[in-house]
């Protein structure tokens, strides 16, 4: 899953346009063997790019959901366990939890690729 990561973050998704949902892109999909679908992107929204991580599972139960949400801080270690992310906001759509966070420093190559898609929380 880490491998693919990099190419996850090639693309800035901008809101304002009408092109293809991160979600809709295999590379911006990572599956877990719990069945809990994560979405990482880099969006852009009026002020500057962000990270994007959304989850969803199908048929979830309320445990479910209280367990996902128990989790929910480990799984950006997952992808990078040597860094801290900085958490900006959270919400909760009919189908999937959104978390965005700061676009780590490093992650800051990513402004000078052109972007493309959409996504509307």
């Amino acid at each position: 899953m880490k491998a693919r990561l990099p190419a996850a973050l090639t693309t800035v998704y901008d809101a304002n346009d009408s092109g293809p949902r991160p979600g809709e892109q295999r590379k911006q999909v990572f599956d877990f063997e719990d069945g809990v679908r994560c979405v990482v992107s880099i969006d852009h929204n009026s002020e500057a790019n962000v990270l994007h991580l959304s989850f969803s599972c199908q048929d979830w139960t309320k445990l479910q959901v209280i367990e996902f949400l128990n989790r929910i801080e480990a799984i950006p270690v997952e992808f990078w366990p040597d860094m801290l992310l900085l958490e900006l906001r959270r919400f909760q759509t009919s189908c999937a939890i959104h978390v965005i966070y700061e676009v780590p420093l490093f992650f800051k190559v990513c402004e000078s690729i052109p972007r493309t898609g959409s996504f509307v929380p």
